[in-house]
């Protein structure tokens, strides 16, 4: 403990400069070589989110269809598109896959070594600390919630980046005017495309207001620090949040609508709290949880992460070790908190509560996940002596390397990297000569398939994450377009296997009969066209069955007809399922809910998806009322449709826990 304690009981240290030119060079190459090889070993982002709206936000800002499509690709269709423009302008530019990919590794790596280089510097001035700033970069590194998007299209990492920028500002020993307004306008722009950047902002704030408190900076630059940032947020945010009031009355629809009342959606709490801890017990455990060889911990892919518990119990060993040998006294000293160290551990002490009741999903806090690595380097540096601390932190590194790289999960969902285009595309020519109304099904919307049809077309998402309604103000909506495009409204859905078989035709009709039974709605299976994703057909295609060495996507664009019989059989059981709907949100309002507008039909079933859960209520004439949910293997079977309406069936407040169970 003795070298660490040498360094603690300095009031100050002595700025000597930056790290030689040479140095700062060095470290970038790695890291820009590092990130880009890592991509490549991990292969092409082929996620969910890749299809449904990656492609399509920026699209649809660019050429205005934000304002004609409704939902089109579900929820996510009202995020602030800015964020993705750099993926969708690399992918328009035709380059191969492989080139995309390396340029969206540079720009990660780029947003997010100069910051942890300037923090390293500003932990560890002097020359001779040199190995400890390259300790330090490696630990960052190895972070897996970082790798599993590095060179993604996911707008996470540049989120990152940009809050990095902040804490490096904060964190400056003597931050300049400029620095601070960059870094503050980072964080703005960060929180402008990833609202839950803003627990960085609040976090940086305080860290810097807590400086001005000691006397280390002055109050005015604190105050410059927020103007910027929340200059920096209107700008960025500003048009598209006056576009979201005007049209639903909510500037962040469809999120927070408990606060802004949108009279489109119902006006509950809607959030993802699958990641969220219950309690504070739950906190503190969460920190050895993301040990854990096993995947839903802190996000949805197995990405275990060593280093925020080894941090913590270093921290905890220095904070005990220090009291007794100086008392408790020592550790409120103005000039142990004057410290870089110190308030980086400040800044992660205040990030992490408002991360966990946020949303606890380590996707949206890979700045934490960052600037652990550094403050783990610092930790250990305290605790142990020099040669067994870097004898320590090397072992702790590559075991880290070694269990995320061998067993990890290296992306959600991925494909390997080729000299075609990021995406292909086929499309009938009828497609791109022709705008249509296309009315997709499916939780699945492929609403980025939307940059390869008719521009001037328009899209909707009919049925799936958040299934529109045929009343009320949404109801509304719909029929208005589908007023405008009739004769020219088509439905869009992913062809099952098999599709040539007569029985599954029968049964996809069924299907897209009963989806679409509330707008009066049927489908045309003598106007149907295919559309190919992931196999560049030199011609459009007749036949649904692709040659066996080719992958394929292929999509169904089918004409839409009236629909002028009714279903009292239908409507029966929809009653029925509507009872037992009801019931189970007033039962567990906090699972089974907020509440959708509409409920699906399927083949047999009558279903409901529950926004803050992810969870699928389905109830079925013949398998009664069962629990699904899309990530999970299992369903929770709660009884018939009479027994749960009688309040028989089981409990259905603990129920849906056990869909993880093996």
């Amino acid at each position: 403990m003795g070298n660490g304690f040498r360094i603690m009981k300095q009031a100050t240290i002595s700025y000597r400069g930056v790290w030689p030119q040479s140095e700062s060079f060095w470290v970038s190459i790695c890291a820009l070589l590092a990130t880009v090889s890592w991509t490549y070993l991990a292969g092409k982002d082929a996620s969910w989110d890749v299809y449904n709206h990656h492609l399509y936000l920026p699209f649809s800002l660019l050429t205005g269809r934000y304002a004609t499509d409704l939902f089109a690709a579900g929820p996510q269709s009202y995020q602030n598109p800015i964020g993705y423009l750099p993926f969708y302008l690399l992918v328009k530019t035709g380059l191969p896959s492989w080139l995309i990919g390396a340029a969206l590794a540079g720009l990660h790596a780029a947003l997010t070594v100069w910051p942890i280089h300037r923090i390293a510097n500003t932990i560890w001035p002097y020359p001779e600390d040199r190995s400890w700033r390259w300790m330090a970069m490696a630990a960052v590194w190895c972070t897996p919630v970082f790798l599993i998007v590095a060179g993604t299209s996911s707008i996470d990492p540049i989120g990152a980046g940009l809050a990095l920028l902040a804490a490096a500002a904060v964190l400056e020993r003597k931050p300049s005017p400029r620095l601070l307004l960059l870094g503050a306008a980072a964080v703005g722009l960060a929180a402008a495309i990833k609202p839950t950047s803003a627990v960085f902002a609040i976090a940086a704030g305080v860290v810097l207001l807590w400086r001005c408190a000691l006397g280390q900076i002055q109050l005015s630059r604190f105050g410059l620090f927020c103007v910027s940032c929340i200059a920096s947020f209107l700008v960025f945010e500003g048009f598209w949040a006056w576009w979201l009031w005007k049209t639903f009355q909510n500037p962040v629809f469809p999120l927070y609508n408990q606060i802004f009342a949108s009279p489109f959606i119902p006006a509950d709490a809607a959030a993802a709290s699958r990641f969220v801890p219950t309690g504070i017990v739950e906190y503190v455990a969460r920190l050895w949880q993301m040990v854990e060889f096993r995947s839903y911990v802190i996000t949805e892919a197995f990405v275990p992460d060593l280093r925020p518990i080894v941090a913590t119990l270093a921290a905890l060993a220095l904070g005990v070790w220090t009291a007794r040998l100086y008392g408790l006294r020592h550790m409120l000293r103005r000039e142990l908190w004057l410290q870089p160290g110190a308030q980086l551990a400040a800044l992660l002490v205040v990030s992490y509560p408002l991360w966990m009741a946020i949303t606890g999903n380590a996707r949206y806090a890979i700045a934490w996940f960052m600037l652990i690595g550094v403050a783990l380097v610092r930790a250990v540096q305290l605790v142990l002596p020099r040669a067994g601390a870097k004898v320590f932190l090397g072992v702790l590194i590559a075991v880290q390397v070694m269990a995320y790289a061998g067993v990890g999960q290296r992306r959600y969902v991925g494909d390997p990297w080729d000299s075609e285009p990021y995406f292909s595309v086929t499309t009938p020519k009828r497609l791109l000569e022709e705008p249509f109304l296309h009315l997709s099904l499916g939780v699945q919307t492929f609403a980025s398939v939307a940059t390869y049809l008719n521009p001037h077309g328009a899209l909707i998402n009919l049925s799936g994450q958040f299934s529109l309604p045929a009343d009320g103000l949404l109801g509304a909506a719909v029929k208005k377009r589908l007023a405008e495009w009739q004769g020219r409204t088509r439905f869009l859905f992913q062809a099952p296997p098999h599709f040539e078989d007569p029985e599954t035709i029968a049964a996809i009709s069924r299907r897209m009969r009963h989806l679409a039974y509330r707008f009066g709605l049927g489908i045309d299976w003598s106007d149907c066209e295919v559309i190919w994703i992931g196999w560049d057909r030199k011609q459009s295609p007749t036949l649904l069955t692709p040659q066996a060495d080719k992958a394929s996507s292929p999509l169904m664009s089918c004409g839409a007809v009236a629909r002028t019989a009714r279903d009292t059989v239908l409507e029966a059981q929809m009653a029925r399922a509507d009872q037992v709907f009801s019931l189970l949100q007033k039962q567990c309002p906090s699972v089974y809910g907020p509440p959708p507008l509409v409920s699906d039909i399927g083949d047999d079933v009558i279903q409901r998806r529950y926004v803050n859960t992810d969870l699928r209520v389905n109830v079925s004439p013949t398998k009664g009322v069962f629990l699904a949910h899309f990530r999970s293997l299992n369903t929770i079977a709660l009884g018939s449709i009479d027994e749960v309406i009688a309040s028989q069936g089981r409990d259905a407040c603990s129920a849906w826990q056990k869909l993880w169970t093996p």
